[in-house]
């Protein structure tokens, strides 16, 4: 008899955590015990969903006996008792399962409306933009999930520096990235189109530039036909695994270009003037230097 709740509880909670977008993408957060009590707790909820139904059921209509008319047909006991606790058992147990359906229905039909208005111009398919919304009601906000999904919604496109633990350093557009599953968190792995590449030096962590990306080459014609022509490059993008990402961030180009081992030529600050402006000490000379260390 007590299997009559416990199997009904746990297929609809079942349904209501894999059917449901928004529990099952925080599913890969749960782990043993408290995965069952996930599982356990939403179906009590669909339980006693049912139980109120049931209740106000009995309380709109007194004279509809669902409940006697089922005894009359199935008779699983010869005592009436024991079949009506039967009766209500199963009943109870297949609407919290009805409940849990309808519920999820419910939801993502919601979801789907709503995902009609969402980001239109980045995602061209509405099912993308209702998953996409509804992964970013997962994330915390200052994590870097929410940072990756703010530079694939970015409009126009934003660049990010990537940081590899190899110092290799990438400056490019986030066009993708990974999904959450049922054991694995999201952005496991990204795909980035490049724009330029370097690496950091090991002694100050400063980044070197070496290669720039275009987005389009010039090729050579054959021999019979004089000059070249162009050709856009595709297929640049790139996918590494988030392990190998030690830094991420935004990428301005011109905040780069005034900042950029500006310490090192203007020298250190010792003060501000009267109008916020840096006042700098010049580096001393190799000359000075050695003066200095010959005394």
């Amino acid at each position: 008899m007590l299997a009559l709740l416990i199997i009904p509880i746990l297929v609809s909670g079942y349904i209501m955590i894999t059917a449901n977008q928004y529990h099952y993408f925080r599913l890969y957060r749960h782990e043993g015990q408290l995965l069952y009590m996930k599982v356990a707790a939403l179906g009590t909820f669909c339980l006693v969903a049912a139980v109120i139904i049931a209740a106000g059921v009995k309380y709109c209509y007194p004279d509809f006996r669902l409940v006697s008319d089922m005894i009359n047909i199935f008779k699983v006991t010869s005592k009436p008792e024991i079949d009506r606790v039967y009766m209500w058992l199963i009943l109870l147990s297949a609407t919290s399962i009805c409940f849990s359906l309808l519920y999820v229905s419910v939801v993502w039909v919601k979801d789907f409306i709503r995902g009609c208005y969402y980001k239109r111009e980045v995602y061209n398919d509405i099912t993308q933009a209702m998953r996409a919304r509804v992964l970013r009601k997962t994330y915390s906000q200052g994590s870097r999930d929410i940072l990756l999904l703010d530079a694939i919604e970015s409009v126009p496109k934003r660049p990010m520096l990537l940081t590899l633990s190899s110092n290799k350093v990438y400056v490019g557009l986030i066009n993708g990235a990974g999904e959450p599953t049922e054991n694995q968190g999201p952005h496991q792995h990204i795909s980035f189109v490049p724009l330029m590449s370097g690496y950091r030096h090991k002694e100050n962590l400063s980044v070197t530039f070496t290669n720039a990306y275009p987005g389009e080459i010039q090729v050579k014609r054959n021999a019979a036909v004089q000059g070249v022509s162009k050709r856009k490059v595709q297929g640049l993008e790139i996918m590494i695994s988030i392990d190998e990402i030690s830094y991420i961030s935004w990428f301005d180009f011109q905040v780069y270009q005034a900042t950029n081992n500006k310490i090192e030529s203007r020298g250190h600050v010792i003060g501000v003037t009267k109008n916020g402006r840096n006042i700098y000490r010049r580096p001393n000379k190799p000359s000075e230097l050695a003066s200095r260390t010959s005394l």
